[in-house]
């Protein structure tokens, strides 16, 4: 029992993975899709819950695109994911809205990072950038808080 508290003593609670709030079972039969959390706090969750409560069309895309990511064994392709030039990381694509995420290949999770919007300051390769940084950190993680 001395090892088991000791190895979790040692993993950061601050940072993990969060289940995808309505996101049913069925539709990660193929990859499980997670929310990166770091510092108790998700960009993925919280562009989620803006769209769900402000852009219920966007959040409702968005949705349907999550569903055909954790069903497919192979990233899919436009018109619902994009691919950075520059990274190995993706885009979710609704409307106007874009969430990005990586895979964790080992774990079979799709991740999710961060978003932007087409029409907002941000631009697709300042995000991109973005979830590349978050996606070298996640690697960087003990095994045991990239269980999703």
């Amino acid at each position: 029992m001395g090892d088991l508290m000791s190895v979790n003593s040692k993993v950061d609670t601050t940072k993990g993975l969060l289940e995808v709030p309505g996101l049913d079972v069925a539709s990660q039969f193929a990859w499980k899709i997670r929310l990166l959390r770091i510092n108790d706090k998700s960009l993925a969750l919280a562009s989620l819950s803006g769209w769900e409560r402000n852009a219920n069309d966007e959040y409702r895309k968005i949705s349907k695109v999550m569903r055909i990511v954790g069903t497919s064994n192979l990233p899919p392709r436009r018109p619902h994911v994009g691919k950075s030039d520059k990274y190995d990381v993706y885009e979710m694509i609704g409307d106007n809205a874009r969430l990005l995420f990586f895979y964790d290949k080992t774990a079979r999770v799709v991740v999710c990072t961060n978003s932007y919007e087409k029409n907002s300051s941000t631009d697709q390769g300042t995000a991109f950038g973005l979830c590349e940084r978050l996606r070298q950190e996640y690697v960087k993680w003990p095994p045991q808080q990239r269980i999703p």
